[in-house]
Parts: structure tokens; C-alpha cells; sequence
């Protein structure tokens, strides 16, 4: 065999469940002697992209609904030689490629160009729609300004990386803890949220309020609620990086701070949440409500309402153990490396016909090995699930030789229904 035949999936998009939706595709014929760089070449051809502007990663899939493995190197090419040579089906070991444009300014030269190409293909592109209307029913000339070679180049030069900037900057100290004490004109801060955070600790600590006056991805700023009082601050963003610089701090209150309310603006949940999750580190530990309620009043002088300490209360947890609905979308990749990190166990998710899971099986090799030296009685044990999807998880139980209690199957439904799952079978 000579060649290798192989589809090429590009242009779509990844769904929750490991699906590939909305792709196109082609097919190519590459060499069996092929390495990682001439594949490359191959697929940059025939997608007609051009490596010098856009970046190419290529995957494939072993197994449906499972996490794919990417190729990287000549080894990873070697290794999926190896299975697709041998392989007869075409529809077997797809190849998944996803392009993305690069966009950089290298020097002022190229900036110059990318400029006047711009304005060019612009100029060029709204004469040739005028010729579409007559000269009585609209003139270009008189509707429609080009913005100058100048003004353009302004434009970009505002929205261009100032690596100067991060070099100097990379220097200096960056806050990476929310802190009071960082609240000052050239702090830096890591991102945007630990920026946002600080700032509202700081307005809870000194007692005061404030709004947001704008919040973009390059810019934030704050004014205070009264809207004749003279304070603000101004944050930026350094160059491309995700870092945040204060640039400008009004740090004098023209307005009356002598009443202090017990509701603070800037106590919001997800601040609480950043709180409190610490308290729910460990399993052992019991956090209620009524504590949550406490402890901002006394660590923070600040009065929230049960409903508040609630939506804190779920977010904290969604923070430390995860979103519940993302935790669904990793049981195929979860189940996978369990099958190949413990041979011979098995593993079985089944879905409707909206790709919403039904149930999950779950039976580890050391499970199903030992069953053969336990007595055979089973114990099936049914749970509720609490959480946000529900459902019911079951557990089977025997006894071994020496009467202690092992643990065999674990399975998970949406619903109690009939489902009978034979030892046997496995």
C-alpha cells in the first residue's frame, strides 16, 4: 500500500457532547512515507491557507464521544500511520483540522501597508457598488468620507501591543491577591477580576459606594453613586496582555459618607463567593447559611439578605467543586481514561435522542475480578440525587471471604425505571 486516503473535517465546531456540527469537508491522498511536516504542507495546500498567516492544529478521534488525541510531531504521525494504514474503513480515524488566522503588526512598515491595503480594497470595493446606482439616485462623494492614511493608522496604533509597556511592567510587582493596601495610581493587577475584586473590597473596608461607569475588555472605570461627587478611578489594560493597570485615581469624596447603610452595592455574590469558598474545602465541614450571614457581618460590617447568602452560597460551591453542568460533559473523557488506565474495567453512558444522558455505568476491573471470589448475594442501594439534574444513583454490594463489605457496580439514572444490568454480561 502506497498511499493513505484520509477525510478532512475543517470549519466547524465542537457541541457538548464531543459532536462535530456544521464542517466541511475533503479528502487527500498523502504519501506512506509521510512525516509531520509534510502532511502539514499537504493540508495547508489543500485548504489553500498560508502558513506565514494562520496556525493549524490536527486531531483525531479513536473512539466516538471520546477526547481526541492530537498530532503534533512525527512520532504522533507514526503512531496514527500505524492504525489508519491497516484500517479499510474511510469513515475510521478522521482527521479534525482547526485553523485560526494569526494577527500581528510586525513593524511600522507592515502597519503602513496593512493600512494602505485596507484603505485601498475599502475605495475599491464602494466604487464598484456605485456603479450599481444611478447618478441621480445617490452620490457616493457627497454621502461618504475615507478616513485618512493618518487616521487610520491612528486607529491602530490604539488597539496595537505596546510591548514596551509589558516588558517595563513585567518588572514590576504584580498583585495577584486582592488586597486594600494595592488600591493605587500604577498598581498592576493579573487580571480583570482580581482588579474588580480589590476594588470592591477596598469600598466595603473604607464604606463607601460606587458604580460602574464603563467595563470593556481594555477599560474599566468607577464613579461614585452620588452623581455630583467628584471621585473615580480609571483601569486599563496593558497592551494585549490580561494584566490591568490603574491609570488614574479622583480619591477625594465631595459627597456625605457620615451615614453608613448595612447594604453595601459592591457586596455582590460573586464577591461573597470568593469569600466564603474557603469554608467549603473540606467535606466534614458544615456550612450553613446563618453563617455566611455572620461572617460578612463581622468580618466585613455588611448586611446581606438569605436570599443573597443563597445565590453566594451555590456560587462559592460552583467555584470549588465546579459547574454541575460541565462536570457531565467530561464523563466520556473521564470514563475513557479510566478504561486506559485500568484495563479490563468497563464503562457504558447512554443518551436520548437530544444527546441528554439516560444513565452511566460504571465497573472497575478490581470490581469484577473479585466478584468471582464473593459470595453471591448482592445488596442494591438506591440514592436520590439532590443536585440541580437529579436522577438516582445505585450501588451494588456482596460480601467477600471475609465478610467485609465490597463495593461491585456503580450506575446512574435520570429516572427509577427497570434497568437490569447482568454481572455476566461484563
Amino acid at each position: 500500500m502506497d498511499d493513505i486516503n484520509v477525510l478532512i473535517y475543517y470549519d466547524g465546531r465542537w457541541d457538548n457532547y464531543c459532536y462535530y456540527k456544521n464542517y466541511s469537508v475533503v479528502g487527500i491522498v498523502i504519501p506512506i512515507d509521510y512525516s509531520y511536516v509534510v502532511l502539514d504542507d499537504l493540508i495547508m495546500k489543500e485548504l489553500k491557507r498560508d502558513r506565514a498567516h494562520y496556525d493549524m492544529t490536527i486531531q483525531y478521534q479513536v473512539v466516538a464521544n471520546r477526547p481526541l488525541i492530537r498530532i503534533s510531531g512525527d512520532s504522533s504521525v507514526s503512531f496514527y500511520k500505524g492504525i489508519k494504514k491497516n484500517e479499510s474503513d474511510l469513515m475510521k480515524f478522521l482527521l479534525y483540522v482547526d485553523i485560526n488566522l494569526i494577527l500581528c503588526i510586525y513593524d511600522n512598515r507592515m502597519a503602513l501597508d496593512t493600512v494602505m491595503m485596507a484603505r485601498d480594497t475599502l475605495e475599491s470595493t464602494l466604487n464598484m457598488r456605485a456603479t450599481y446606482y444611478d447618478k441621480g439616485t445617490i452620490d457616493i462623494s457627497m454621502n461618504l468620507k475615507l478616513p485618512t492614511i493618518e487616521e487610520m493608522g491612528l486607529e491602530i496604533s490604539q488597539h496595537e501591543t505596546c510591548d514596551d509597556e509589558i516588558i517595563k511592567e513585567s518588572d514590576s510587582n504584580v498583585v495577584c491577591q486582592p488586597s486594600i493596601e494595592s488600591i493605587t495610581v500604577n498598581a498592576i493587577f493579573k487580571n480583570k477580576e482580581l482588579l474588580t475584586r480589590s476594588l470592591a473590597l477596598h469600598a466595603i473596608h473604607y464604606r463607601y459606594q460606587v458604580r460602574v461607569y464603563k467595563s470593556d475588555k481594555s477599560e474599566y472605570v468607577l464613579k461614585c453613586v452620588d452623581g455630583k461627587c467628584e471621585w473615580g478611578i480609571r483601569c486599563s489594560i496593558i497592551g494585549r496582555s490580561a494584566m490591568f493597570k490603574i491609570r488614574k485615581i479622583k480619591n477625594n469624596h465631595t459627597c456625605s459618607l457620615d451615614i453608613v447603610l448595612d447594604y453595601h452595592k459592591q457586596a455582590t455574590c460573586s464577591f461573597i463567593a470568593s469569600c466564603i469558598k474557603y469554608k467549603f474545602t473540606s467535606t466534614r465541614m458544615v456550612y450553613t447559611l446563618a453563617d455566611a450571614v455572620r461572617d460578612m457581618m463581622k468580618t466585613y460590617g455588611v448586611s446581606i439578605s438569605y436570599d443573597k447568602a443563597w445565590k453566594s452560597h451555590e456560587r462559592a460551591l460552583e467555584l470549588v467543586r465546579g459547574d454541575p453542568e460541565k462536570s457531565y460533559t467530561t464523563l466520556p473523557a473521564h470514563f475513557f481514561m479510566i478504561e486506559q488506565s485500568n484495563q479490563g474495567s468497563y464503562t457504558r453512558i447512554e443518551t436520548n435522542e437530544c444527546d441528554r444522558l439516560l444513565f452511566s455505568f460504571i465497573a472497575l476491573r478490581a470490581s469484577i475480578e473479585g466478584w468471582k471470589y464473593c459470595k453471591p448475594i448482592i445488596v442494591v442501594d438506591a440514592t436520590f440525587l439532590t443536585s440541580s439534574y437529579g436522577g438516582t444513583l445505585f450501588t451494588a454490594f456482596t460480601q467477600d471471604a471475609n465478610n467485609n463489605i465490597f463495593m461491585d457496580q456503580v450506575l446512574v439514572v435520570d429516572v427509577w425505571r427497570e434497568r437490569l444490568f447482568e454481572i455476566s454480561s461484563i
